[in-house]
């Protein structure tokens, strides 16, 4: 068997080595993308834009090519290129593509590689004859007449690759459908065949919805399809993708999934009017391209929504509300409708809209406008409450709150007993993000929840009482009432809890030690007795918890022994960081400072991991002996001389760090060029140089650095006036390593420092021929004082 270019797939007894390749692999159609190189990939996508007879095509319909896409995420897993990225990618490969820069345009070179034609077969009589074209194979006749899952998949695993790429929408549709039916009362290879009938046409899929088979005509033609038909598509993709959970069929299915989303929004645009409001759930569901779909679906629901009831929408406000922000014009347009009505909808679905919209940050405003009589008296007390918790959780002002928190949930008096604890709870949480709420309702919350603290879980009831003990309204009747409450209810639940429930316990009565101290002590031996089957960080809360006992209490005692155990054992190196040491030398030099064993080990410790302290770490220290005073214990002066060393070798390198880095200019725009503050400078070390200035990239004629290329046994004069063809002959005769210095210090994300190389490249571009050749390319090397994250972001964008 061998293969001659471009589309014959022979039995020969003889080989023709010149024309016939014999050494290849069969893989599925899909692996196509694989074993293609950009150029290739770019070509198909240029002849299916008209381009195929030597005409422009533009960067943004290239871009926007089905196929183009599919490839970059598929087989380079990143995102298409920009009109930047094409431009070099095209003038460095100019044997292949003639790019037009002023139009933003490309296509073929006329006399290039990519549009040479194939060699035609040769006939019996030893004349070459142009190739004949494929006679169609009637594969879609054949499917029509199909009507079984069975000979469907029987007929796609021995289909033509490019028959099925070719099927026209409408015969793909039964196709698919007979694809999601269940499989039932078959045998294991049967099955194996399906799924591999399902991933081959959900790969073809793709293809065959948009990809270069059609001309832009014939591709507006097909996608004539009806929206209702697009989802029902849809649906079927989504049943194949339930039912078989294959690796690879998953991802077959997402892309099938996307290329019906792609279709679904233009029909959106192009046909607005088979809109319909059922529709909209399975919409708002989709990956659409919502910057694009959004206005559109808009307009097309407004006619739709005039006359609907409050309620009616809202599944569809919550899903759209959950969308990106780029759908925002959907969920106002949604939000609109429910709240012209809502002031004389029924109190519980009035509550719902209003729940669905606070949760998700929609229309907040508005919503705590809505708030007040007569709506206000209508709304249950549980979902008023979840409401404003809601609209407390977003962090809407305290003058929009207080007026239904003052009018309802503060005065609700035993009503507000009868709140499900998850309700209360989230209004106390909320309270840590709004004052008004904390200085409203918090004290309520705890008097009602004291009522009812026998159905509250353990675990429920530890974060109530650490938000209220932990808030101004510790001491208000209705925590003093939760506080006389909670040490009844709880201390007998204590040997049932785990241990991370009982170290929450322990936190929250050790906030409110005061009011809590039996608590405190009956939950703190609990825990100590399960401390094995704590980490060191919950050993540390724990430590944190207890500490209101004071230093000779039992517990204290085994803790500070269990500590000292624990840092001067084998695995004393993985047990804390640094800083977490230091602070706990801090918490024990308050309730234990005269137990010198265990500050001689901590002094250890902390001599050995001293160099990974931070300025919190050294603070602690501070804090745990200030000028010298705190706790005595053998080895104390060598451990503050050592503190005090690295402290001044940690402030010098801080300060050696900041004169590193350049002054940022606040006056101009955060995202210009970091090449407007760095000295920048590219050489070569070869024996004769050219040398260019590199302009700032603000539009100033600022000179911000220098750029020399080779010109090894050339003289010196300027060659500018030569063809862009000699210098790239010239800079591949003559390539040397490049050398990027003086870069300094800089401390900035890596997004920007790629901004840094673009903007750099875009300046070097006219002298640096090819740069996406890497082996023009041969070495890189950065200035000693350069931040590593920067050396790597420019090794890995200059490949």
């Amino acid at each position: 068997m061998s293969f001659r270019g471009p589309d014959q797939l022979r039995m020969a007894g003889k080989v023709d080595e010149s024309l016939d390749v014999a050494d290849f692999l069969l893989v599925d159609f899909s692996a196509a993308y694989k074993f293609m190189t950009t150029s290739e990939v770019l070509k198909g996508a240029v002849e299916g834009q008209s381009g195929a007879q030597g005409g422009y095509v533009k960067l943004g319909d290239l871009r926007a090519d089905l196929s183009v896409r599919l490839y970059f995420q598929q087989m380079l897993g990143s995102a298409v290129w920009n009109n930047k990225d094409f431009e070099t990618f095209f003038e460095g490969h100019y044997e292949e593509w003639d790019f037009d820069a002023k139009k933003s345009r490309v296509r073929m070179r006329p006399d290039g590689p990519l549009m040479r034609q194939a060699p035609q077969p040769v006939t019996t009589n030893g004349e070459r004859s142009p190739v004949s074209e494929r006679e169609p194979s009637g594969l879609a006749e054949k499917l029509s007449n199909t009507h079984s899952q069975m000979a469907t998949v029987k007929l796609l695993l021995d289909a033509n690759g490019d028959d099925l790429a070719r099927l026209s929408h409408a015969a793909a549709v039964p196709v698919l459908s007979r694809l999601a039916e269940k499989v039932t009362n078959q045998a294991p290879d049967k099955i194996r065949d399906v799924t591999a009938a399902r991933r081959r046409f959900l790969i073809t899929l793709p293809v065959l919805l948009g990809d270069t088979v059609f001309s832009k005509k014939e591709r507006r033609r097909e996608a004539a399809l009806p929206l209702a038909t697009l989802l029902s598509m849809q649906k079927d993709v989504a049943s194949i993708g339930k039912a078989d959970a294959v690796k690879e069929l998953a991802a077959a299915c997402q892309g099938a999934v996307e290329s019906i989303s792609e279709l679904i929004g233009s029909r959106v645009r192009h046909a607005p009017e088979e809109v319909s409001l059922d529709m909209l759930p399975e919409l708002l569901s989709l990956p659409l391209n919502w910057r694009v779909a959004a206005e559109p679906l808009a307009d097309a629901l407004a006619p739709l929504l005039k006359s609907q009831k409050p309620g009616v929408l809202l599944q569809p406000l919550r899903a759209a509300a959950k969308l990106p922000k780029s759908a925002r014009p959907i969920v106002e347009a949604l939000a609109g409708v429910e709240m012209r009505g809502i002031t004389y909808a029924e109190g519980s679905m009035a509550a719902e809209i209003l729940l669905a919209l606070a949760e998700n940050n929609c229309e907040i405003a508005t919503v705590a406008s809505k708030l007040r009589p007569p709506l206000l008296q209508r709304l249950p007390l549980p979902d008023l409450v979840s409401i404003v918790a809601a609209l407390g959780e977003q962090g809407l002002k305290d003058e929009l709150l207080r007026p239904p928190l003052q009018a309802k949930v503060a005065v609700a008096g035993p009503g507000l007993a009868a709140v499900p604890p998850s309700r209360l709870l989230r209004l106390a949480t909320a309270s840590t993000r709004s004052p008004c709420i904390a200085e409203t309702a918090l004290g309520p919350v705890a008097g009602a929840a004291a009522q009812s603290l026998e159905s509250w879980t353990a675990e429920d009831v530890a974060e109530l009482m650490l938000v209220v003990a932990t808030s101004g309204a510790a001491e208000s009747p209705g925590a003093k009432r939760l506080f006389g409450r909670v040490t009844e209810v709880l201390t007998p639940r204590l040997t049932a809890l785990s241990a991370t429930v009982l170290l929450k316990v322990v936190v929250a009565a050790g906030a409110a030690a005061a009011h809590c101290r039996e608590l405190l002590e009956a939950a703190a031996h609990k825990a100590v007795l399960k401390g094995a089957d704590m980490k060191p960080e919950q050993v540390m809360l724990l430590t944190q918890g207890v500490l209101p006992l004071g230093g000779a209490h039992p517990v204290v005692a085994r803790l500070l022994n269990f500590w000292a155990q624990l840092l001067a054992g084998p695995e004393k190196a993985s047990v804390l960081p640094a800083d977490d040491i230091a602070q706990l030398a801090m918490l024990l030099s308050m309730v234990a400072p005269d137990q010198g064993l265990i500050f001689h080990v901590i002094g250890l410790r902390l001599q050995e991991a001293g160099s990974s302290l931070t300025e919190a770490g050294f603070a602690s220290i501070d804090a745990a002996f200030p000028d010298g005073a705190g706790p005595n214990f053998p080895g104390k002066e060598q451990l503050l001389s050592s503190m005090k060393d690295l402290k001044a070798k940690l402030a010098e390198s801080s300060k050696s760090k900041a004169k590193l880095v350049p002054r940022r200019d606040r006056s101009r725009s955060r995202s210009r060029s970091p090449l407007d503050r760095e000295d920048f400078t590219l050489s070569m070390p070869v024996t004769a140089l050219k040398t260019e200035q590199l302009k700032a990239c603000d539009g100033s004629d600022s000179v911000v650095g220098t750029m020399s290329w080779p010109m090894a046994g050339r003289s010196s004069r300027s060659n500018s006036k030569e063809s862009l063809q000699k210098r790239r002959d010239q800079f591949r005769r003559d390539s040397r390593p490049l050398v990027l210095d003086n870069l300094g210090e800089d401390r900035r994300s890596s997004k920007e420092t790629s901004s840094t190389t673009s903007s750099c490249f875009s300046q070097l571009f006219p002298n640096i021929p090819d740069p996406e050749s890497r082996r023009h390319l041969r070495g890189l090397s950065l200035h000693p004082a350069a931040n590593s994250d920067l050396a790597e972001s420019y090794a890995s964008d200059l490949g």
